[in-house]
């Protein structure tokens, strides 16, 4: 590798392909050497200064158009690579979860006050709950930054968790207005009393105790940990009401029980509190023969060793003794920021995404790690482009690829 390109922050783009502008188009790369797979890739000048950070499905492909020779006149905006350009980094990937990790990780390194814009997903949403204060109600955020506060997330999209929010005030009847119940007991109650949708804490009706006890089951519910017990309460609730005639009371639960509904829905599907954001996520490895692990705790994202389809059986134990069961909690600081978005964003992709989610559980086991790895090897979908990325503004994304399995 060439002494000046040693100088760029990245050591996990681990190869490099030397460039010659002078050169005709032809030879000014040797295009052999470039491997017409995906890859993370970076453009460095004179002295390795960093030029363009992208990702790409046909590494070969991508450099034939960067680098080929090009009409610069005053109008356009576009910057002619094929002259400035010394050599190339790159690393190759073989899942957009590992393309977005190492595109992510080298943006934040080489590009630090700009590399935001350089990504195409968010901060996911998060409820929030101040600890042990009977005088606060549920918001959401996007930072994971104090240690005296709950969250539950992630939520992709922001009216989701607004909506989620409305629904814990309504299904638990609390307090709306935190400016009010801060001055309970002598505070005045607002119109939701005289609806009947709270009984106002705020006023002393209600022990504020009361609130703090009904703040303590909604987040329960919210994230899940109490969820089922209370939905066979509220449904058998509903059972005995019916069949004691009480249709007016069976029919104020049912409207419950829907607006409860929210709560299963996929657009929150993965809600839960932030120490159980830990995962093992399996990514397709080289061709059908591969797998990739990646263990998630937290804000840490950490890549293990590649499982192998002749010895899955072997290599899913390693993996299972390679996770740390590491305690998982607030404040994060950036980079874990980071990292929580992205695996946020590939959380909620769903069956779209290449790879296969595994929370980790107290049941967490190898079998299982094996059973999804052998999964994996056995897919056969159709391949999707692996969508290209890049650090510079000026150029539109090209989302047409070849995929890097292709």
């Amino acid at each position: 590798m060439s002494e000046a390109v040693t100088r760029v922050d990245a050591p996990w783009l681990d190869r490099f392909v030397p460039v010659r502008p002078e050169q005709a188009y032809e030879e000014r790369v040797t295009w052999l050497d470039v491997p017409a797979k995906g890859a993370v890739y970076l453009l460095v000048g004179e002295g390795g200064a960093p030029l363009l950070l992208a990702t790409v499905g046909d590494l070969r492909a991508a450099l034939k158009r960067r680098l080929a020779d090009m009409v610069v006149d005053a109008k356009t905006k576009r910057i002619d690579y094929a002259k400035i350009t010394r050599g190339v980094l790159y690393k190759e990937v073989h899942s957009p979860f590992a393309a977005n990790l190492w595109y992510m990780r080298t943006a934040r390194t080489l590009f630090a006050g700009d590399y935001r814009r350089m990504i195409s997903y968010r901060a996911p949403w998060w409820i929030c709950l101040k600890r042990d204060d009977p005088r606060v109600i549920f918001k959401r955020t996007t930072d994971l930054d104090r240690g005296d506060v709950d969250y539950i997330g992630p939520i992709i999209q922001r009216r989701v968790a607004e909506k989620l929010v409305e629904t814990a005030l309504d299904l638990f009847d609390l307090c709306r207005y935190p400016e009010v119940i801060a001055q309970s007991p002598h505070g005045k109650a607002c119109a939701y009393k005289e609806m009947g949708k709270c009984p106002a804490p705020c006023d002393g009706s209600v022990p504020l105790t009361w609130h703090g006890e009904q703040l303590v089951r909604a987040r329960d519910v919210l994230s899940g940990v109490g969820r089922e017990p209370w939905l066979a309460t509220v449904k058998n609730a509903m059972t005995e009401a019916a069949a004691k005639l009480e249709f007016e009371k069976a029919g104020r639960i049912k409207a419950l029980l829907a607006r409860a509904e929210l709560l299963q829905h996929e657009s929150a599907a993965h809600a839960r509190p932030l120490e159980a954001f830990k995962f093992l996520t399996l990514q397709p490895g080289t061709g059908r023969t591969t797998v990739e692990p990646f263990v998630v705790v937290g804000g840490e994202v950490t890549p293990l060793p590649v499982m192998k389809k002749k010895t899955l059986g072997a290599d899913a134990v390693a993996v299972f003794n390679a996770i740390v069961d590491k305690p998982v909690g607030a404040p994060l600081d950036e980079a874990g920021h980071d990292h929580v978005a992205l695996v946020a964003h590939h959380l909620y992709r769903g069956e779209d995404d290449a790879g296969v989610w595994l929370r980790l559980t107290p049941t967490f086991n190898h079998e299982a790690i094996a059973a999804q790895a052998g999964d994996l090897l056995e897919r056969r979908r159709p391949a999707k482009p692996m969508a290209e990325q890049s650090s510079d503004s000026n150029e539109l994304s090209d989302a047409s690829a070849v995929n890097a399995d292709a």
